[in-house]
């Protein structure tokens, strides 16, 4: 089921991915890289994915404004977020991190 934004912070499409067996490849492959980054980078005491992976759409005129990635409530455990770029950046302009 997608989910459609369209606010101040955002206007996007998004689909949240389950962990469930069949995309279990994906879950493992980015745990990995996670894993990887946090060990040469950060230290953190890493426990998971706490949320489903979350696949963002965006078409012309959509954005996603400068935000930080932790709050209250459920996401206030967030320690690591993953951002992986699946276009070619050549295909748009902006998209920067």
């Amino acid at each position: 089921m997608f989910d459609t934004y369209d606010d101040e912070l955002r206007k996007s499409t998004v689909v949240f991915i389950e962990n469930t067996q069949e995309n279990e490849w994906i879950y493992n492959r980015l745990a990995g890289l996670a894993i990887q980054c946090n060990n040469e980078r950060y230290g953190f005491d890493l426990l998971g994915f706490h949320n489903n992976l979350q696949l963002a759409s965006y078409a012309e005129g959509d954005f996603f404004d400068w935000h930080l990635d932790f709050g209250a409530g459920e996401i206030s455990d967030r320690k690591l977020s993953i951002s992986m770029q699946l276009s070619d950046s050549d295909n748009y302009e902006g998209g920067d991190l």
